[in-house]
Order: C-alpha cells, then structure tokens, then sequence
C-alpha cells in the first residue's frame, strides 16, 4: 500500500461523512488486517482514526453503522486497533522535564473516571480543557503546548476528552455537557480555575 510523505495511505485520507458512501469506501480502502494497523509519521493507525470518528461522525454524536463495524473489526484484529506504548512513550515530545504528565482518578456516578493532568513543581492555578472529539488527532499538539504552559507558568491542566468522558451512543450535546458538569465537581480544584473549550 501507498504511503505519502506524512506516512498516510489512502484509507487514512479518506473523508468521512455520516451517509451511505464513507462506510463502504472504508471498507474497501482498509480491507485488511495490516492496512488497519497502518501507521503515518504521526503514529496514527488507519484503524483507531476510523474508530474514534465513529464515535463523534454524526454531528458530534455516534454514528452507530460505523460504530458497529469498529467493534466488529476490533474483535477480528484487536493489535490493529491498539495504541503502541513503549518505554517513555508518555512524554510525546521532548520539553522541560520539571512537567510531568500524570491522571487523576474520581468516583462520578459510582464509576471510576481518570482524567490526564500536566503540572510542574508549583501550582496556583487550575485550568481545565475540553478537546473536540477524536482526542488521537490532538493528543500530540496539546501536550506539546501543556508542557510548554507548565513549564512557564505554576498551572496544573487536566484534560477532558473522550476516553475521560466516552460518546456513548444516542446521547445528545446537552447530555455530554451534563456528563463533563459531574466530572467537573468531582476534579480537585481550586475554588477559582479556568474552562477552556474547544468549539466545531
């Protein structure tokens, strides 16, 4: 298979939609086992951007046939869809090593949910952040940008994307933002901290 410059092959350049075409253009550009677990320079495989658009591809929700072939191909190649984790795969980028990258865990509803946090040696400000959907696709960028603002300034930033608070199937935005309310109150904050949120 093809690869671009950027490592891309064809599946992952792929536009998607929630109609009747990207589905079955999917399937034919990624009819295997190896195109799926492909990988461009950014470390994106072909098979994890398919699965995380699946869960946002309908106007910020699920898009349940592209979900339902997500699960079924994750069952028939799990590596496919796995995140590659190796020794200091945790720091993306190479920047001051007073930041550390962390996870905060609270109880929301009686389940346990884990939210990624960056902070320096000192703290006086809180800074939560709510990422567009498909968290892969900004995962690098944002830590870049979290180590640098840590680095420079004495905040901690916690991170609130879709595997701290999952798109489940049929929920409308009013009911993620009720979601990410709860998690919200549940965070160890300063009495005064600052929401950043993204907008598409």
């Amino acid at each position: 298979t093809l690869q671009d410059t950027a490592g891309n092959c064809p599946a992952h350049l792929l536009p998607m939609f929630s109609n009747e075409t990207t589905l079955p253009l999917f399937k034919l550009l990624a009819s295997s086992e190896q195109i799926l677990g492909m990988s461009n320079k950014a470390g994106l495989k072909v098979g994890r951007r398919f699965a995380a658009w699946s869960n946002v591809g309908n106007k910020g929700e699920a898009y349940l046939p592209a979900q339902q072939h997500t699960q079924q191909l994750q069952e028939l190649y799990p590596e496919a869809f796995r995140k590659k984790t190796t020794p200091g795969s945790r720091r993306l980028s190479s920047h001051p090593d007073n930041v550390e990258r962390a996870s905060c865990s609270v109880q929301v509803d009686g389940k346990t949910v884990t939210v990624e946090t960056w902070s320096a040696d000192e703290v006086s400000l809180h800074l939560i952040y709510i990422p567009q959907p498909m968290w892969i696709m900004f995962e690098e960028p944002v830590d870049s940008l979290a180590r640098q603002l840590c680095a420079r300034h004495p905040v901690k930033i916690f991170v609130l994307n879709e595997t701290a608070v999952p798109v489940e199937p049929g929920t409308s935005i009013q009911g993620d933002e009720e979601r990410q309310a709860k998690v919200i109150q549940a965070l160890p904050l300063k009495e005064r901290f600052v929401l950043v949120q993204d907008i598409f």
